[in-house]
C-alpha cells in the first residue's frame, strides 16, 4: 500500500508548478501521435497536508492488518470497548479517504470521457470550441483553405470556387455549416485570415479570390 500512496502522491496528485509540461508530438508521415495524462493539481500547502495524511492511513493500515492485537486485550471487556472505539474511529479515517479516492476517479473518468470524446477532436483539431466557438486561425477549415493556396493560386490569388471544388474532393468533412457559417465567403469574412478581391470579365459573374493575410 505504501508503493501505491506514493505512486498517487508522485504521479496524480501534483502542487501547481509555473512551467508549462513539455509536450512531444512524434510525426510519422500526415500522422501527428500525441499522449496525455490526468494528474490532480491542488495548492501546494492541501498536497503537503494530503501527503502527510495518506502516510499516516499507510500507518494505520499496517496496525489494523499486522498489530492490532498487540495494541488491545481482546480478552477482557475494558480491551474489547477500547478495540471497538478504535476501531470505529479508523472506520471513519478510512471511509473519508475512500470518499477522496471516489470523487478523483470520477474526475478522471470524466477526463477519459471527453478525451475520447468527438468535441474533444472538433477541438483538437479543428479548432471548435465545446462552446461553439471557433479558434480561426488554427481550424481545419483555414487550413484546407490555406492547403488549396499551395495547389490552385495565380499571381498570389486562389479563386475562391476552385478552392471550393478542391476540398470538397480532398476534405469531404471540412464545411462551413460544421463551423457555424452559411457559406465559404461567410469563412472568408468571419475567420479574419485571408483577404479577399473580387474581379469581373465580360459576360461572367463575378468571381471571389481570397489569399492569405501576411502576419
Amino acid at each position: 500500500m505504501g508503493t501505491l500512496v506514493g505512486r498517487l502522491t508522485e504521479s496524480f496528485l501534483t502542487p501547481p508548478t509555473n512551467e508549462e509540461e513539455s509536450q512531444t508530438q512524434a510525426y510519422a508521415g500526415d500522422q501527428i501521435w500525441f499522449s496525455y495524462r490526468c494528474q490532480l493539481e491542488m495548492p501546494a500547502e492541501h498536497y503537503e497536508a494530503m501527503k502527510v495524511a495518506l502516510k499516516e492511513l499507510v500507518g494505520l493500515r499496517n496496525k489494523l492488518v499486522h498489530h492490532f492485537l498487540e495494541h488491545f486485550d481482546l480478552w477482557s471487556e475494558s480491551g474489547c470497548q477500547a478495540a471497538d472505539g478504535f476501531l470505529e474511529e479508523s472506520y471513519e479515517t478510512i471511509n473519508g479517504h475512500c470518499l477522496n479516492l471516489q470523487s478523483w476517479a470520477k474526475a478522471m473518468d470524466k477526463a477519459r470521457a471527453f478525451v475520447q470524446s468527438q468535441a474533444f477532436l472538433d477541438a483538437l483539431i479543428d479548432g471548435i470550441q465545446v462552446d461553439g466557438s471557433v479558434n480561426w486561425p488554427d481550424s481545419g477549415i483555414c487550413g484546407c483553405l490555406r492547403d488549396a493556396e499551395t495547389k490552385l493560386a495565380e499571381g498570389g490569388w486562389t479563386r475562391l470556387e476552385a478552392a471550393i471544388r478542391w476540398i470538397g474532393r480532398t476534405y469531404p468533412e471540412q464545411t462551413p455549416k460544421r463551423y457555424g457559417c452559411s457559406s465559404w465567403r461567410h469563412v472568408l469574412h468571419e475567420s479574419r485570415q485571408f483577404e479577399i478581391r473580387k474581379s469581373q470579365a465580360d459576360n461572367e459573374r463575378t468571381a471571389v479570390w481570397y489569399r492569405s493575410k501576411v502576419s
